[in-house]
């Protein structure tokens, strides 16, 4: 799963394409989850930022896949979106909420994407 934060304008159907385009051999399927939008988003990401969540399915054609291979292909996905759409991934890097009290900017944190 990779969460980007893209301008609110951009399509989410562009950055399923950048991410099924990564790697044709791997990439079985692409799917949006989540898109996180409006003033609360806004309040994260900046002004004119929303948050668009994929899950990306990896399918090898024979053996398992191992954690370099898995961490080259999340790292073709995270280029390919960032080509295609200015996308970057959600959390990294990490910046401090805007607004809010402590508790609130630590309930509310992007959390680090694990790759692995």
């Amino acid at each position: 799963d990779f969460a980007f934060v893209v301008d609110a304008e951009t399509e989410a159907q562009a950055l399923l394409r950048a991410a099924r385009g990564a790697d044709k051999t791997l990439v079985a399927d692409v799917s949006l989850f989540d898109v996180f939008d409006g003033p609360a988003a806004e309040a994260q990401m900046g002004d004119g930022k929303k948050s668009v969540a994929i899950a990306v399915r990896l399918e090898p054609k024979s053996g398992t896949l191992t954690d370099a291979q898995i961490e080259a292909v999340s790292q073709k996905i995270v280029a390919n979106v960032a080509k295609a759409t200015g996308g970057v991934l959600r959390g990294w890097p990490r910046t401090p909420p805007r607004t809010g009290t402590a508790q609130e900017r630590k309930a509310h944190a992007p959390q680090r994407l694990s790759l692995r």
